[in-house]
């Protein structure tokens, strides 16, 4: 005689926990796409904010500093000669609060704001170029609005590529 089968066993066959590992393996990778994406289009907002704010800042400076300067206030030579003003400008005077630190993801920023004129003479709106996490293994920054910007016509300002100040190595 046939041994009968017994039905009533307990427990999982190994198909059964398998199939289940592969749909949480699924969700939990669907999750975090899903997370990554959430953070990095918050991580591009904060930089549209912090850019924004910087020309602010860059424009309010400009107005104390050398259109309607306040008392004793120094226009930056950067302005005098080349119509652009160093985020650092904005940055290392606390006492006259133009601007926090500009960051990207835990990296200080170094930057630039030029003021174009229109055909009147006239201020146009400021642009600002900022720099962020320089990464040396692939000579690039982390971070920057226009990374094809010649550095060059902006000497006065610090922009840093491996620690040290823009065209040092």
């Amino acid at each position: 005689m046939k041994e009968m089968i017994n039905l009533n066993r307990k427990g999982f066959t190994l198909i059964e926990l398998l199939a289940v590992i592969a749909i949480l393996g699924l969700l939990v990778t669907t999750v975090s796409i899903a997370v990554t994406k959430i953070y990095n289009d918050n991580v591009n907002k904060t930089m549209i904010v912090q850019n924004n704010k910087v020309m602010e800042a860059a424009s309010i400076y400009l107005n104390d500093k050398c259109l309607l300067p306040l008392d004793g206030a120094v226009c930056p030579d950067s302005y005098i000669e080349g119509q652009y003003i160093c985020l650092e400008d904005l940055t290392e005077n606390v006492k006259e609060n133009y601007l926090t630190e500009v960051t990207y993801k835990n990296d200080v920023c170094s930057g630039i704001v030029v003021f174009e004129k229109n055909a009147e003479g006239e201020n146009v709106e400021p642009v600002s170029y900022l720099f962020c996490g320089y990464d040396s293994s692939k000579n690039t920054f982390n971070y920057a609005t226009n990374p094809s910007l010649d550095l060059s016509k902006y000497s006065r300002c610090n922009v840093k590529k491996n620690g040290s100040p823009s065209g040092g190595v």
